[in-house]
């Protein structure tokens, strides 16, 4: 008896994680002798403002909670 996949069709199609470039790879494939390389999964610009303002209410919302249980 085969077993079916049952979950989301659209995590069908997800492509399976290809890592990053080596350093090496990278100053051979653009001819350059430094660079500077940041993880697969960083950018330049850093995170977005919105998710950034949702860390900040979930880390407030755990020190209010702390100080709640720390009073009771």
């Amino acid at each position: 008896m085969s077993e079916k996949w049952i979950g989301r069709s659209a995590l069908e199609n997800i492509k399976p994680y290809s890592p990053g470039k080596s350093v090496s790879s990278v100053e051979k494939e653009l001819g350059l002798s430094e660079i500077y390389k940041m993880a697969s999964n960083e950018n330049a610009i850093g995170p977005s403002k919105k998710l950034l303002q949702q860390l900040m209410k979930s880390f407030y919302q755990c020190i209010f909670t702390q100080m709640v249980i720390a009073n009771f």
